[in-house]
C-alpha cells in the first residue's frame, strides 16, 4: 500500500493468478479511459457457468454494458457474464475501496467491496472473448491440462504473434527407449521413459519405467515412476516416488491425487 501511495500513477491493473487467459490490458485499459468510469471490471460470456466458474463472481450488465448488479455464481444458470477477476481502477478509487474494506471487517475482500460498489457507481465492463479457465480446484486443474493437450485448443491461449514467457529450465532432451510408446501427449525435457503414455501431460526429469502405462494423467516435475504401474486419471504432483506394482485409477470427475514427495 505505501508503494501504490506513494507512486503518481492513474491506474492500477489488478490480475487474478488462479485465472488462466490471455488479455492485451492495454486494450482494457483503454475502454477504462474511454467509459469514464472508475473501475473497469473484464469479463467473459461463458454456457458452462453451472459446473465450471465455482465461487467467482456473475455480472448483470445493462444495454451500456455498465455493471448494475454482482452476485455469486451458485451454478444454477448455464449462460452468465462471469467476472475473470481482472480489473483496470483509478488509484484514488483503489485507494479509498481498501479504506473501506479495511474499516468494514478484516475478512472483507476487494471483490466484496466491488460488488457492494456496483449498487451506486458505474463500473465499465470489458468482454473478453478468448480462452479462459478458472482453476481454482483439483477437478479445474486436471480439465484444464487435459483440455490444452489438444493442439486446437492450446492455439487460442499460445498464439505466435502473443508469446508466453516462463522460467527457462535447460537439460537434455527426453530419452525413449525401444520399448516407449507416446500418444497424445506433452512431455517435457529430460525424461527417461521405458512405458506408455497416452494423453498424458509429463513434467521436466520424469522417469517411466518398463511396463508401466500412464494415461489421461498428469505426472509433474522429478517423480518417478517404476516398471508395472498403471496410472489412470491421476494427478502425480513433484518428488514422487512410485516403486512397487501399484494400480491407481480415478475418473474424469474425480481424479486421483497424490501429494507432493510421496512414495507408494
Amino acid at each position: 500500500m505505501r508503494h501504490i501511495e506513494n507512486e503518481l500513477v492513474d491506474y492500477i491493473v489488478i490480475a487474478p493468478a488462479h485465472v488462466l487467459c490471455s488479455i492485451n490490458y492495454q486494450d482494457v485499459i483503454n475502454s477504462h479511459v474511454a467509459s469514464g468510469a472508475p473501475l473497469t471490471i473484464v469479463y467473459k460470456n461463458v454456457n458452462d457457468a453451472n459446473v465450471n466458474y465455482e465461487d467467482s463472481q456473475c455480472l448483470t450488465l445493462n444495454e451500456r454494458k455498465e455493471v448494475v448488479g454482482i452476485e455469486r455464481n451458485r451454478g444454477n444458470r448455464k449462460n452468465r457474464s462471469v467476472s475473470l477477476e481482472s480489473y483496470v481502477i483509478n488509484r484514488e478509487t483503489f485507494l479509498s475501496l481498501v479504506e473501506t474494506a479495511l474499516k468494514e471487517s478484516a475478512i472483507y475482500t476487494l471483490k466484496d467491496v466491488i460488488a457492494d460498489l456496483a449498487e451506486d457507481t458505474v463500473i465499465n465492463a470489458y468482454q473478453y472473448k478468448g480462452y479462459a479457465s478458472c482453476i481454482n480446484s483439483l477437478n479445474n486443474y486436471y480439465d484444464t491440462t487435459m483440455e490444452l493437450i489438444d493442439y486446437d485448443t492450446a492455439r487460442t491461449l499460445i498464439k505466435k504473434d502473443w508469446p508466453i514467457y516462463t522460467q527457462t529450465n535447460d537439460s537434455v532432451p527426453s530419452l525413449y527407449t525401444k520399448d516407449a510408446h507416446i500418444r497424445k501427449s506433452v512431455v517435457s525435457n529430460g525424461c527417461e521413459i521405458e512405458g506408455t503414455v497416452e494423453h498424458s501431460v509429463i513434467g521436466r526429469n520424469v522417469k517411466i519405467g518398463k511396463g508401466t502405462v500412464i494415461r489421461n494423467s498428469v505426472v509433474m516435475a522429478d517423480s518417478k515412476i517404476g516398471a508395472n504401474v498403471h496410472l489412470d486419471n491421476v494427478v502425480v504432483d513433484k518428488d514422487v516416488i512410485i516403486k512397487h506394482a501399484v494400480e491407481l485409477e480415478g475418473t474424469e470427475d474425480n481424479p486421483v491425487y497424490i501429494d507432493r514427495g510421496d512414495h507408494l
